[in-house]
């Protein structure tokens, strides 16, 4: 090494070595069949979590409309139109 590569290089250099993860071949069936277990579970998890809030909507709009049902009031059937004077002084 010469004295110019050694002036780049001093106690606080650092070096960095990258290793490749090498999977023996007896192992792949195993993590694919673990992969596919994995990633069907989650679509499966995603799945009923949408079925199960579409559920609750669906509660819930029918528990409103049953308590809409329950309380109608006079107001519901209420009519609101314009009387000329003369229809006025006939209902007094």
């Amino acid at each position: 090494m010469t004295a110019a590569q050694r002036s780049g290089c001093n106690m606080e250099s650092t070096i960095f070595i990258q290793a490749p993860c090498l999977i023996p071949k007896t192992h792949y069936l195993f993590r694919q069949t673990w992969g596919l277990v994995v990633a069907s579970l989650g679509v499966f998890i995603y799945l009923f979590s949408l079925s199960y809030f579409e559920y609750l909507a669906c509660l819930e709009e029918t528990s409103y409309v049953d308590f809409d049902v329950k309380t109608i009031t006079a107001a519901d059937y209420t009519v609101e139109f314009n009387i000329t004077p003369t229809q006025f002084a006939y209902f007094q």
